[in-house]
């Protein structure tokens, strides 16, 4: 038989209207309160309930994201969220839930993130609240950090809420035959900067203080010292996926060939890039009025990758517009017996920072579309190279080929293609 666990306090039957407008309050879900405020407000008047045949919503939620898939290990992930609160306090709530594949175990998270990346109201207070079924039995743990959830059939469940501690409190079940009937609910309590302070995700820099308890954000630091004070934006995200290779590309054509740089991104980064373009805010910043922008990735010592893009349009130093140059490359008008090896080199510049090369076989003019032999990545800070790459024309067809080389620089700028033209005999 199945039970169940977490409910909300449920709709009461139509005999019982004066239980409607608590059951309609966000304290009555299991969800997430700011300051003991619902995120969405009803008009209560009973002549306006009358003429419009029901309750009009005054303010709440204009922005609700709903995302679902599946992670490395099968399980089923959904990624919500809500601007609720956005009104009121600044803050856009996030949840995560995932599901095992084998449905005995759901882990959840809950991410407090300021709106448009400015710090978090000084108003934090938040309960999130798992409202039990009246047939399930709660008993808090003596670490007060989890709960025993006793089922009819004496199957038990953990709860737990590692650093956080719970409470066990009163709740109400509305949504029965036989009216309303008491029952608990497990309730963690906090302020949003704690989780700050314990170094969780946040746009916001954990002990960079700019006054009092303020937080400086990462939009406060673009503004000064690095100067970027007109448009300036954040996104950020977390993962514990692997680094598997998947099959995201880009740079593509249609029919999902000739691909720039990399052939595949990983899991890692593509989960990211996929929940940003699939939430509404995190989209809304990608596709904004930006002219500039920078991506960071970091792996913690337990296996959760952070993520970082931060945008900005204008600043103290004009856009660069100069694409990398291939100066010059070897093996031009060479013979090679088939099966042999030939190393081919090119001298490359740029007059900002170079990213990436690839050398392509039966290359094209100008965009240099071919069959890769090579790709490569830069460190940081590289103006001018000489890459090598031995070919082995093992399996070439005999005649002459056009080997193409190309690189692009951070600002996306490519050069042209190099060409170079090896008869293999």
């Amino acid at each position: 038989r199945n039970f169940r666990i977490l409910v909300n306090c449920g709709l009461p039957g139509t005999s019982r209207e004066h239980w409607r407008p608590m059951a309609r309050s966000t304290a009555a879900h299991s969800t997430v309160t700011f300051n003991d405020v619902s995120s969405c407000h009803f008009m209560e008047s009973r002549l306006i309930r009358r003429l419009m045949r029901g309750t009009p919503i005054l303010s709440g939620p204009r922005q609700v994201t709903v995302n679902r898939d599946e992670d490395d290990s099968d399980a089923t992930v959904l990624r919500v969220s809500h601007d609720g609160y956005v009104d009121q306090f600044g803050i856009l709530h996030q949840r995560a839930l995932m599901l095992s594949a084998d449905g005995k175990r759901v882990d959840g998270e809950e991410l407090f993130t300021a709106m448009h990346g400015e710090a978090l109201a000084s108003q934090d207070q938040f309960a999130v609240r798992f409202h039990l079924h009246p047939m399930i039995k709660a008993n808090r743990l003596s670490d007060s950090h989890g709960a025993m959830l006793l089922l009819p059939n004496k199957d038990v469940w953990t709860f737990n809420a590692y650093e956080d501690r719970i409470d066990i409190e009163e709740s109400v079940y509305l949504a029965g035959n036989e009216g309303p009937r008491r029952t608990t609910q497990i309730v963690i309590h906090g302020r949003a900067r704690d989780m700050i302070e314990r170094a969780y995700l946040s746009h916001s820099i954990k002990g960079c203080y700019k006054s009092g308890t303020t937080l400086y954000s990462i939009l406060d630091i673009l503004a000064s010292p690095f100067g970027y004070t007109s448009y300036r934006g954040e996104i950020i995200a977390s993962n514990y996926k692997t680094a598997a290779a998947t099959g995201y590309k880009w740079g593509c054509d249609s029919a999902g060939a000739n691909c720039d740089g990399t052939p595949t991104s990983a899991a890692t980064v593509a989960s990211a890039e996929y929940w940003w373009m699939h939430d509404g805010p995190h989209r809304a910043i990608i596709l904004g009025n930006y002219d500039r922008f920078g991506c960071g990735m970091w792996r913690g010592t337990d296996g959760k990758n952070l993520y970082s893009c931060i945008f900005a349009k204008g600043g103290p130093n004009a856009l660069d517009t100069t694409a990398p140059t291939v100066v010059s490359a070897t093996g031009n008008g060479t013979s090679v017996a088939q099966g042999a090896s030939l190393t081919l080199s090119a001298t490359v510049i740029d007059n900002f920072r170079l990213a990436e090369g690839w050398l392509r076989l039966d290359a094209t003019s100008g965009t240099c579309q071919g069959t890769n032999l090579n790709a490569w990545a830069y460190n940081l800070n590289v103006v001018t190279d000489t890459h090598s790459f031995t070919w082995n024309t093992a399996g070439v067809p005999k005649g002459t080929h056009a080997i193409g080389w190309r690189v692009r620089d951070v600002s996306a700028l490519a050069s042209t293609c190099f060409l170079i033209h090896v008869t293999v005999t």
